[in-house]
């Protein structure tokens, strides 16, 4: 049960880093709640890719976008609508929803998604059963 968990664990530890330093190159800043989302968002994009071995990256890639958009949306109905803390607001760009998404950031997230795929496959590498 332990094996199963420390990938998740660092994938969680990494993207909550890598998601944090990637806020703060894009717009100068980031907020605690974003690196516990990115966090959720490349242990959610590990499991993701463990179930979708033989599938082409393009598919992992929408999926993995739609993912992190997910998480995003959910993050920010909790963090911007219901606590209040605004901490982001894509209202004024087209195509957003309720200010807590948007589709050039959905766009953007299925881009980021395959080198996120590659960071997935490395982690799995490095916990598998032959190397652990």
């Amino acid at each position: 049960m332990v094996k199963r968990i420390k990938p998740f664990a660092f994938a969680f530890i990494l993207g909550a880093v890598l998601y944090t330093a990637l806020e703060i190159l894009w717009r100068g800043w980031s907020h605690w709640s974003m690196t516990v989302t990115g966090g959720a968002c490349l242990a959610g994009l590990y499991g993701l890719k463990l179930g979708m071995k033989r599938k082409p990256r393009l598919f992992f890639c929408i999926l993995g976008g739609l993912l992190i958009t997910t998480a995003e949306f959910v993050a920010g109905c909790i963090v911007n609508m219901l606590l209040g803390w605004d901490v982001w607001d894509y209202s004024r760009v087209k195509g957003n929803l309720w200010g807590q998404v948007c589709l050039p950031y959905t766009v953007l997230w299925i881009m980021l998604a395959l080198p996120a795929g590659y960071l997935c496959d490395r982690i799995q590498g490095y916990f598998s059963d032959n190397n652990r």
